[in-house]
């Protein structure tokens, strides 16, 4: 087993997967104000886009051109192909949605990747697990609550969202095994700028004023969200950081109330906490299996 860090080297990988997650609500605040305005083909290719300057600029300074090479060029390709209908998908759900509960349907992605590894990875799932998975879910319909109202329909992007960001996840699994994870931050922005363009033939609306630092914001506090955890995870084990990414769902609630005045019902956080505390099980479960958590660097959106 590896050594255990010291505790302030723990201490400040908590630090820093916190404040990812305030970045990553921030990204989602941003996308939803953007969205009443501009089309959301124009705000995922800005996000793209910008984070890909940011990720450039960061991996050039230690891998200079060696940043593109990659052993397996079609499986990035993917991962920037499945991470980007993520994105989309969550940013369509965001401007019919409170944040906090896109958030936490999202939040079933890692139940998805370990349900999803089984026949796509060949990884083997015991009762214990399957069964924090069936509770999980059982988050969701406390939250969407079928039979009981009708069912906006953009709940089921979140849905589609946490999916495809199942499979980013599970392909990430396979890459991380051998490229940088610098070179994969680079790829996922510059395969998501790419596969966007077309879309602004089809939509685009001028920014004006202060949209232009919102727009630069978004993709600013996705890339920093992402250099946050990759630091987060150099100093205290994946498996130790993983609850507290949940933290992220907290820091959306609190924007979603300041900035959009709109707090999720009681039904919400109590699905929301049913989601939480099996994604928490499954971190469990794993520890002690002695399987690890693949630390992941990017956040699916």
């Amino acid at each position: 087993m590896p050594p255990t860090p010291p505790a302030t080297s723990i201490l400040r990988g908590l630090l820093l997967v916190i404040l990812a997650g305030m970045c990553f609500a921030l990204l989602d605040a941003n996308a939803k104000w953007l969205g009443q305005t501009y089309p959301v083909t124009q705000v995922v290719w800005m996000r793209y886009t910008i984070g890909t300057i940011i990720a450039v600029a960061y991996a050039a300074r230690a891998l200079r051109w060696s940043m593109f090479s990659t052993r397996h060029p079609w499986l990035q390709a993917s991962r920037g192909l499945l991470l980007l209908i993520c994105t989309a998908t969550n940013f369509i759900a965001l401007n019919y949605l409170p944040m906090a509960l896109v958030l936490a349907v999202i939040f079933t992605a890692p139940l998805m990747t370990c349900a999803l590894s089984v026949p796509l990875l060949g990884e083997k799932v015991g009762w214990r697990r399957w069964t924090a998975i069936g509770v999980g879910f059982l988050g969701i319909l406390v939250i969407v609550r079928p039979g009981f109202g009708e069912v906006h329909w953009a709940i089921f992007l979140a849905l589609a969202s946490a999916f495809f960001g199942a499979l980013y996840n599970i392909v990430t699994r396979q890459v991380a095994r051998h490229d940088d994870t610098r070179v994969s931050l680079v790829y996922v922005s510059l395969v998501g700028a790419l596969i966007a363009s077309p879309g602004l033939a089809v939509a685009w609306v001028p920014p004006v004023g202060w949209d232009w630092a919102l727009f630069v914001g978004l993709g600013a506090s996705g890339a920093l969200g992402h250099f946050l955890l990759i630091g987060a995870f150099k100093h205290a084990p994946a498996s130790t950081l993983a609850p507290f990414s949940y933290a992220q769902i907290l820091w959306s609630t609190l924007m979603g109330y300041l900035v959009f005045s709109s707090l999720p019902d009681l039904m919400t956080f109590l699905g929301a906490a049913i989601i939480i505390a099996s994604g928490v099980y499954l971190v469990y479960r794993e520890r002690q299996l002695g399987r690890g958590i693949t630390a992941k660097a990017e956040r699916p959106t």
